[in-house]
């Protein structure tokens, strides 16, 4: 068969139309772009992809909502043609702004940099609030009639006053409000009609939602809201360096936003590899952080403006993902380029966080910075538990192999100082020796306002932050020389008192307790009898190993034989735990005391005048098993000249 008899078969046919139900279209998409704020990012990120625009403002008018900006439509002069003379420019590779409004869904924003559009459909927003958009800029006025036959839905204003006005912006879209519930286009489109309240909510809509809006414009500068021409709040951005301020004029409205950059380029020139003429050259591997000055516990997607992605993430990510067709959503887990894509974009965002956390210090409170740690952690958590989408626990992963090296934590002295030099107290009850600690040579202690949100994280095994333990308290103990008699004179002031003592000895019962190994907590009153921590009769410090305790009439006849013998002060019941260290004043220390005492007089036959020898007899007889318990003991004692005989004591 040849051509010509195919061609003649094929002009023997009938044939009908095809088409898209052109309403039916916009009502379907209207669906998914419903929202004051959907309106809104729509104006907004179309005057943001215009050139030179740096402001645009919305006046809620009585008639319609006119939004103005002073960018202007691009034209390429042919207007009127179906097909726009820049498509085939080897210069230009796109199509100029008129023929893009002339054709719904073209998408062509995709190819021109610089741009952030994408399906050229976002312009249905308007639709819920008007049956007829009007626009005016670089000389044209066009009024859209969507329902009236294709060649007939746009009607070019010949002239009048709106369009001949003396202070035109560069752009003008009017947007009659549509009141009429029985209007074609109302029904049709299955769209309330617009109220007064409704009028009001945009307002309102427009102030809580601009502030947001604006941190990842790339040209605008400047939003306005107006009612009836009047000002009545604005909004500027203010970029200096990598940090952003948001502002309306009221400093206690100021919203400051520190940008971190990062990017993806590796992963997506792989991915344009893998999968060839899919991905847009125009689309970005650049990635942002907006990280707030104050803490916010939550966090959006943004593809230049917000979508409704909330990540749990304590600061806003902006990329130029593939967001789902209702632009509400970054789509993840559809396993195509797309989701690929978007994943990079995040492990992008992940690494730079991780790659500048060490500066947030210098940028952030303390304890919001803690906020932030503890926050990523949780979506980690989340995203582990399938709760969230298990990119996001990216931002952790990253994060936590550096935490470590950087200084991000804020102690108690007021430095800052990295996880593994940092010291985490217990509990609320240590605050009380921080001071003590400080002047033991412990100074990096944790900050007592961000212990509760540390205790939340992995902060032993992940951030290598150790808590406070008798170890820590020893080694104070031996730096500072506190290893032999030390009188109150000469201790760190915060020992002199007897409150500073009794909170001291406090802790150490404390962090005995807190030792759960049986061998180690040995091994720590080992050492700790070294240390000079309990109060002697004689007003200083001793070590534990170095001095007895013992009853009052043990010290009162022993402090006789040899005033020198160190014997432990009365002591609170709250730390007797410590005396306990102490060695006992024993039959044969008794004994050796004795012995030295009768060899210092050098006399077997003086006795201090002061002590009966029946007093020390009825002391060791108190103490018979202890005594009998031992042939050495009995045959030492029986060697003292404590006995009474004919004219003196003697030995037994």
């Amino acid at each position: 068969m040849t051509l010509m008899s195919t061609s003649v078969m094929e002009n023997s046919h009938k044939h009908l139309s095809r088409g898209v139900d052109h309403l039916g279209f916009i009502e379907k998409e209207l669906r998914d772009l419903r929202g004051f704020s959907t309106l809104a990012y729509e104006l907004i990120q179309n005057a943001d992809d215009a050139p030179h625009a740096t402001i645009i403002s919305f006046d809620i008018t009585d008639d319609a909502l006119v939004v103005d900006n002073n960018g202007m439509f691009t034209d390429c002069g042919q207007v009127e043609s179906l097909v726009c003379a820049w498509r085939d420019d080897p210069s230009k590779q796109h199509l100029c702004d008129f023929h893009r409004f002339r054709s719904i869904a073209s998408g062509d924003k995709r190819r021109e940099e610089g741009t952030t559009g994408a399906f050229g459909i976002g312009f249905i927003a308007v639709y819920q609030i008007t049956d007829h958009p009007e626009l005016i800029s670089a000389g044209r006025h066009w009024i859209l009639h969507d329902e009236k036959p294709e060649d007939k839905r746009i009607r070019v204003c010949e002239g009048c006053e709106k369009c001949q006005a003396s202070d035109l912006p560069g752009t003008r879209f009017i947007l009659p409000w549509a009141t009429d519930q029985n209007s074609y286009i109302r029904k049709t489109l299955r769209v309330e009609p617009i109220s007064k309240q409704s009028q009001k909510a945009l307002i309102e809509e427009l102030k809580a939602k601009l502030p947001i809006a604006m941190i990842f414009l790339k040209k605008l500068e400047r939003i306005e809201i107006k009612e009836n021409g009047k000002l009545v709040k604005y909004f500027e951005r203010i970029l200096e360096d990598d940090q952003l301020l948001i502002t309306d004029g009221e400093k206690g409205n100021d919203l400051v936003w520190n940008i971190i950059e990062g990017e993806f380029r590796l992963s997506a020139e792989k991915l344009r590899g893998q999968h060839p003429g899919r991905i847009e050259e125009k689309r970005s591997c650049v990635v942002q952080i907006a990280l707030p000055e104050n803490f916010q516990p939550y966090g959006r997607l943004c593809v230049c403006l917000p979508t409704e992605h909330d990540t749990a993430l304590p600061f806003h990510i902006n990329a130029d993902f593939y967001p789902s067709s209702d632009r509400k959503k970054i789509i993840f887990e559809s396993g195509d380029y797309q989701s690929e894509w978007n994943c990079a974009a995040i492990e992008g965002a992940a690494q730079a966080l991780a790659d500048n956390f060490g500066r947030l210090p210098e940028i952030m409170n303390y304890k919001d910075l803690w906020k932030v740690i503890l926050s990523i952690y949780k979506v980690w958590k989340e995203a582990k538990d399938r709760k969230r989408s298990p990119i996001l626990g990216l931002f952790w992963e990253r994060l936590s192999t550096n935490l470590q090296n950087y200084p991000i934590v804020y102690t108690e002295n007021q430095d800052w100082v990295s996880p593994s030099q940092a010291v985490l107290l217990g509990d609320r009850e240590e605050e009380l020796i921080v001071p003590i600690l400080h002047e033991l040579g412990l100074k990096n202690i944790v900050n007592r306002d961000i212990r509760s949100d540390i205790f939340q994280l992995p902060w032993s095994e992940v951030l290598g932050i150790e808590q406070l333990d008798l170890d820590h308290l020893i080694d104070a103990f031996y730096d500072k020389g506190l290893t032999k008699k030390t009188e109150l004179s000469s201790l760190p002031k915060t020992l002199q008192t007897a409150q500073g003592r009794r909170l001291m000895n406090e802790e150490i019962i404390r962090l005995l307790k807190r030792q759960r190994s049986a061998q180690k907590r040995h091994e720590l009153e080992t050492k700790l009898r070294g240390c000079a921590i309990v109060l002697g009769k004689d007003g200083a410090l001793w070590p534990c190993e170095e001095i007895y305790r013992a009853d009052e009439k043990t010290i009162s006849l022993f402090s006789r034989v040899d005033s020198s013998i160190p014997f432990v002060a009365e002591t609170e019941e709250e730390v007797r735990k410590i005396v306990e260290l102490c060695p006992q004043f024993s039959v044969k220390v008794a004994i050796d005391c004795l012995e030295r005492s009768f060899k210092d007089r050098d006399s077997a036959r003086h006795v201090p005048h002061d002590i009966d020898p029946k007093e020390l007899l009825s002391w060791f007889e108190v103490r018979r098993d202890e005594l009998l318990s031992s042939e050495e003991l009995k045959y030492a004692l029986s060697e003292l000249p404590i006995f009474p005989g004919p004219g003196g004591l003697f030995p037994l």
